[in-house]
């Protein structure tokens, strides 16, 4: 209902606040609009589950696994040459 109760509000709550769907005075445009909107849902739904039925053929691994550990590691090694410039730096500014 509105603030005025003659007016019929149809709002969904999201994480982002409320977002009006539909408003009227009419019951009729109202029920038209629920309506529609609980159809369309429902075809959504139907077509999700017709997508995740189906059943996943032929995974690769292979090459994007080594590559990422290829990376991993070259990371790792790039993070250590850092902090053993970090503490030489600073080992020798205590030499001074």
């Amino acid at each position: 209902m509105g603030r005025d109760k003659r007016r019929y509000r149809f709002v969904q709550d999201t994480r982002y606040g409320r977002k009006v769907l539909a408003e009227s005075h009419d019951i009729a445009d109202m029920v038209k609009a629920v309506t529609h909107y609980v159809a369309h849902r429902l075809i959504e739904r139907q077509r999700a589950l017709a997508v995740s039925s189906e059943p996943v053929v032929g995974v690769v691994v292979g090459r994007s696994g080594w590559r990422t550990v290829r990376i991993f590691l070259l990371g790792l090694i790039a993070g250590s040459c850092a902090v053993f410039a970090v503490l030489w730096a600073a080992a020798s500014r205590m030499a001074h």
